[in-house]
Order: structure tokens, then sequence, then C-alpha cells
């Protein structure tokens, strides 16, 4: 009997996040016959287009051949950019309940792709979700989770960034950090960003300065794994 392969739970704040940070890494994963789910810890309804923004992602999934969306934010009520104000446990609960629901399914999760302690870009809602994944990475209800790989911008791609970003972009060492060579899924990569065609409008976008970044973008993803027993 073959072994099932394993399932992997993408925990992002915004509905583009997976475009922008691993959706190379994601679809090489889900081209190996991977399961690869999401949950999404904010509303998005900044600008007031959330529900638009939410049909943008299931179509980035399409694209990137992932499965479940788990609208945690849009559930609960956290709002796009307040993450903050939300008390941890509440954020760690919702997640915690998902990974126990996919057990007692008989399907557990086994590894989280999320952010690093830098929030990626530094955005907030980022930082915070980092904190709450790495709680529920650690905590003694998680069961089945042994993987952890937290994505890091690289240099390259942080220099594309403009210099008025509302929060200052980080700067990492990558030298813990393992590469994930992404040429051969790169051009999902720009569909999927592409796909949140919001995110290219003003307000609640990037306009033209996201567009200019896509090509440029590197074809390599840095992630930092950690693992438990």
């Amino acid at each position: 009997m073959e072994k099932k392969k394993e399932r992997i739970l993408v925990i992002g704040a915004h509905y583009d996040d997976t475009a922008w940070c691993w959706a190379g890494f994601v679809s090489l994963l889900t081209k190996k016959g991977y399961q690869v789910d999401e949950a999404v810890l904010t509303d998005t309804d900044y600008a007031g287009i959330g529900m638009i923004r939410k049909q943008e992602q299931l179509k980035m999934m399409g694209i990137l051949g992932m499965g479940i969306l788990y609208a945690v934010g849009e559930d609960n009520g956290f709002k796009d950019g307040s993450l903050n104000e939300i008390p941890i446990n509440h954020i760690t609960r919702a997640i915690i309940n998902i990974l126990i629901t996919a057990e007692k399914n008989g399907d557990p999760y086994q590894r989280i792709i999320s952010f690093g302690n830098e929030g990626y870009t530094g955005h907030p809602d980022h930082q915070v979700l980092a904190k709450a994944v790495k709680k529920v990475f650690k905590s003694k209800r998680n069961h089945s989770v042994k993987e952890l790989w937290q994505i890091g911008m690289s240099p390259k791609e942080r220099d594309l960034w403009p210099n008025d970003y509302f929060v200052p972009i980080p700067k990492i060492n990558l030298k813990s950090y393992r590469s994930i060579n992404i040429s051969e899924t790169f051009n999902k990569k720009i569909e999927s960003i592409t796909a949140h065609k919001t995110q290219f409008e003003i307000p609640g976008g990037g306009g033209q300065a996201h567009i200019k970044r896509l090509s440029q973008l590197p074809k390599v993803e840095w992630f930092k794994v950690y693992r438990r027993k």
C-alpha cells in the first residue's frame, strides 16, 4: 500500500501573502502530490473589497493546485491591519482548532509554512501571526505538525521594494536558511500574484510598484526550518 503523502498547512495573514511569499515552493509541493491548504488570519477587507479579494484568493489557489481555504479572519472578525489588537490566544486557538479537527478526521497536518519573526516585509500582521504560529508549533496541543517552515526575504528581493513602504523592510541573515529553487514554478508564482488584481490598484494595493517588481523577483525562496519530535 502506497504511503499517504503529508498534508501541509500554509498560514498567511492576507489573501495575497502566499502569492508573494511562498507560491513557488507551494507549487513544487502540489506538483509532487502533496495536499496544501491555507488558513488566512485576517478578513482582508481593507478598502472594503474583502469578498473580491477572497475570490482572487480562490483563483490563486486553483493556479497553485491548493486545496481547502480556511477563512479564519473572516469567520472570527480578525480585521486586516489589526492582528496586534487581537489577544494572541484567540489567534492560536483558531489555528489549533484547524489542526485538531484534521487529526480527528484522520488526515492530520505534518508541516506548516508561514512567516519568520520579522514578518517578511515587516508588516505588523505578519509579525503577530509569526509569534502565534510559533506558539502553536511548540504547544502540547499540537500533536501532528513536525516541521515549521518560516519564509525569509532575500537581500535581492528586498532591494526591489519601495523606500516609502509603510514599515521598514527587515534585513535578515540567510545563513541558517534553506534555499528552494523555484525556477520550474516561477511562472506559476507570477500568475498567482497577478490573480490578485486588486493589489495592483489604489486604494488598498501597491499600484505600479507591484507591477514593476514582478519580472525582477528572484527564482529562489528562503526558509528557516524547525523540527520537533
